[in-house]
């Protein structure tokens, strides 16, 4: 639905923005690719709600107050990936790398592997938060993103996890 796909939109929003400075600040190349990958799927969920949305009869200030709020959640994951992509100079001017050390927050992002001890447990019964002061942010499994994690959501090998704390 409409509202399901901006829900989508605005979640991984969020994911892209953290993902992108932990990019920029560990110097990390695959998250910065994982921030791509993740523009990638905002370009199809706003192409399906854009589509939707045309397809409903509705009052047209309505839908242009949706189609506002869809180009300004494009415009975070759009800046989100520009941030990303610093990750491509040679050098961080100290300034940039002094305030992302001070945010304190740090992302942390493992795959789960078949020997881990997360390896088919749930979020929850995993600890992770007590194990890593930690929350899980967002999931990959198998080349979609699982923004949405729950405390029952089953950690997999070969899911790569993205956690975020202080």
């Amino acid at each position: 639905t409409i509202r399901d796909n901006i829900l989508r939109m605005k979640d991984v929003s969020e994911v892209m923005v953290d993902l992108a400075y932990s990019a920029l600040f560990l110097r990390e190349k695959g998250l910065a690719k994982e921030v791509a990958e993740l523009y990638g799927e905002m370009n199809k969920l706003e192409d399906q709600t854009l589509r939707l949305l045309f397809r409903v009869r509705g009052i047209e200030e309505e839908r242009l107050t949706i189609i506002n709020l869809i180009d300004h959640i494009k415009e975070i994951s759009q800046s989100a990936l520009h941030i990303a992509e610093l990750t491509k100079i040679r050098t961080i001017p100290s300034v940039i790398s002094d305030l992302l050390k001070e945010s304190g927050r740090r992302v942390i992002a493992e795959t789960i592997t078949k020997s881990s001890p997360f390896a088919h447990k749930s979020v929850g019964d995993a600890e992770i938060h007590v194990r890593t002061t930690a929350h899980p942010l967002a999931i990959r499994r198998q080349g979609k993103w699982i923004v949405e994690v729950e405390e029952d959501t089953t950690l997999l090998p070969g899911d790569l996890v993205i956690c975020i704390g202080r």
